[in-house]
C-alpha cells in the first residue's frame, strides 16, 4: 500500500507548504524542484461562488503552480476557498492545452464534496483521486444529514437543481493513514478502505420526521454544541498538514518499496 505515498509524497509536500504559505516566497523556496517563470508562480483567485455573499469572511485563494520533470503541471493550493467552479474542474481537459493530459488531485482531510449525481458525474470524467485521510481527523465526517437539516439548509448541489438526493457524498479513492500513539498503535496505510464513521452517516437512513422537526426548531443548537465537544480535541490533533506529512514520512520510513515514475497533471 505504501507505495502509494511513494508515488504522491511530493504532491502532499506541496499542499502543506502551499497550505501553510500566502505570499508564494516561502513556496518557491521550499518547492525547489517545480520551475517555470516566477511571475505565475503565484496566482491570486477569487472563489467564484462566495465572492459577492461572503467576500469579507472569504480572501482570494492563493493557488502556487510550476512545472516538474518538464511535462507535469503542479497546482497547489489550499482548499477553503476553491479556485475553480466544480463543473470547471470535472472539465479540466476541455479548457486546458493539453485535452490528452492525466489528471490526478490528491486532498488531505477533504470533507465530503457533492451528491451522489456529482460524485457519478466526477468518476465519470477520469480524474484519478485520492483523498488522504489521518484515521481520526474528523472533518472527512462532515457535512452529514444533520449539517443538510438545518434551516438555513446546506444543499449538496445548486440550490435550484433538481436532483432528489442532495446528501454529501465523498468522490474518489480513499487513503487512510493510521498514526501510532506512544508505543502502541500503527504506522501504516490502507488503500480504498473507508473509515465506519464515514460509511455508517452515507448509508444511513434521512432524518426521521420525529428527529427533524425538533431539530429545525433549535435541537441544532444542542446537537452541534454536542458535537463541537467531540470535534474539536479531534481537528486539534488530527487535521494539520504538517501532521500529514509526518504521517506520511514516518509510513514510508518504515516500509520502503520501489517507486514508480508516472505523469501527473495536478
Amino acid at each position: 500500500m505504501a507505495h502509494i505515498l511513494q508515488q504522491y509524497q511530493h504532491l502532499v509536500r506541496y499542499a502543506y507548504w502551499a497550505y501553510m504559505n500566502d505570499d508564494g516566497a516561502q513556496f518557491r523556496s521550499a518547492a525547489a524542484d517545480l520551475h517555470g517563470d516566477v511571475r505565475y508562480r503565484k496566482l491570486d483567485i477569487v472563489t467564484p461562488f462566495f465572492k459577492d455573499k461572503l467576500k469579507p469572511l472569504t480572501p482570494n485563494t492563493h493557488v502556487h503552480l510550476g512545472i516538474r520533470d518538464d511535462d507535469t503541471v503542479i497546482l497547489a493550493f489550499r482548499g477553503t476557498d476553491f479556485p475553480f467552479t466544480i463543473e470547471n474542474l470535472v472539465n479540466l481537459k476541455r479548457w486546458t492545452q493539453w485535452p490528452n493530459a492525466d489528471i490526478t488531485c490528491l486532498t488531505l482531510g477533504s470533507p465530503r464534496i457533492g451528491n451522489a449525481a456529482f460524485c457519478q458525474h466526477f468518476t465519470n470524467s477520469h480524474i484519478l483521486l485520492y483523498r488522504l485521510e489521518v484515521d481520526g481527523d474528523p472533518i472527512p465526517t462532515v457535512p452529514d444529514r444533520f449539517t443538510q437539516a438545518l434551516p438555513g439548509k446546506i444543499p449538496a448541489t445548486h440550490p435550484n437543481g433538481t436532483v432528489d438526493d442532495r446528501r454529501y457524498h465523498h468522490v474518489g479513492t480513499p487513503v487512510i493513514l493510521h498514526e501510532a500513539i506512544g508505543d502502541k498503535g500503527l504506522n501504516s496505510v490502507d488503500l480504498g478502505v473507508e473509515r465506519p464513521d464515514i460509511t455508517a452517516e452515507e448509508e444511513a437512513t434521512p432524518l426521521p420526521l420525529v428527529l427533524r422537526v425538533p431539530y429545525e426548531f433549535g435541537g441544532f443548537f444542542v446537537y452541534w454544541a454536542l458535537r463541537a465537544m467531540r470535534m474539536v480535541p479531534g481537528i486539534w490533533q488530527y487535521h494539520d498538514p504538517a501532521g500529514y506529512e509526518t504521517v506520511v514520512q514516518r509510513i514510508l520510513e518504515q516500509a520502503p518499496c520501489k517507486i514508480l515514475s508516472i505523469v501527473l497533471l495536478y
